[in-house]
């Protein structure tokens, strides 16, 4: 089954909408305490945006109201629905855009960076990715050499969250492979996690879409386990929220 993806501007909801009041009292008394931690008002209807995306897109899953949605989260503070049919979903904010991953079946990750500023990247590459991808990165010239640093970047992030593990079992542990290469991602682990559980669940399928739906410099990528990857990407305004 395809994954369905939905693309977001951060200020879907802001201080002076009609239907920022509705969504604040949607939310659960976390949900709330955790807006109110964010030190700017654009980090707080950030929050609140990507809330209300999820909310919105969760509850037609489920057949509830938004505000009927009840979330758990793993050892590892992965989030999920406490539903006998709840989809696997995942959810990432950057820059001014937010994106929701949703899956009927099978783990699922999503990784979004929408860089706003420049960044060392080579710096950064040394020290968490893998050798012969901190290689691959040396050879290349701008623009060309951003470019590929967030596709290995979101691709590492979205696998980690298929995982629902984090960042920290180590970037640099996860091999991506050049750009149409098959297998296109190599673990350092997997004899180990194979070793230790007696089986294999890694996210086999990834996915990475630069500039989707026309958006300057974004980068996009998806991780899913077992499941073929063919995404959906749509585009959501505060017109399909949830009245």
């Amino acid at each position: 089954m395809p994954t369905n993806v939905w693309l977001c501007p951060a200020d879907l909801l802001t201080a002076n909408m009609p239907q920022t009041t509705l969504w604040l009292k949607r939310l659960c008394d976390t949900e709330r305490a955790r807006m109110q931690r964010y030190r700017t008002e654009q980090q707080k209807y950030g929050f609140l945006s990507a809330r209300a995306l999820l909310r919105t897109i969760l509850a037609t899953y489920c057949h509830q109201k938004p505000e009927q949605l009840r979330f758990i989260t793993n050892r590892a503070g992965k989030p999920k629905l406490e539903h006998p049919h709840a989809p696997h979903f995942s959810l990432s904010h950057s820059g001014h855009w937010i994106a929701l991953a949703v899956a009927p079946e099978g783990a699922i990750g999503i990784d979004l960076e929408h860089p706003r500023k420049p960044r060392n990247v080579m710096a950064i590459a040394r020290h968490y990715y893998h050798p012969s991808e901190h290689q691959r990165l040396s050879t290349l010239d701008e623009p060309a050499r951003s470019r590929e640093f967030y596709r290995l970047w979101t691709l590492k992030e979205a696998f980690f969250k298929a995982r629902g593990t984090g960042i920290s079992e180590g970037l640099n542990r996860v091999r991506i492979a050049p750009e149409g290469q098959q297998p296109p991602a190599y673990f350092d682990f997997e004899p180990e996690f194979a070793r230790k559980t007696g089986r294999n669940t890694l996210p086999r399928q990834l996915y990475y879409h630069h500039e989707p739906m026309g958006i300057e410099g974004l980068h996009m990528a998806l991780a899913r386990a077992g499941q073929p990857l063919c995404p959906q990407i749509t585009l959501f305004s505060h017109n399909q929220l949830a009245e």
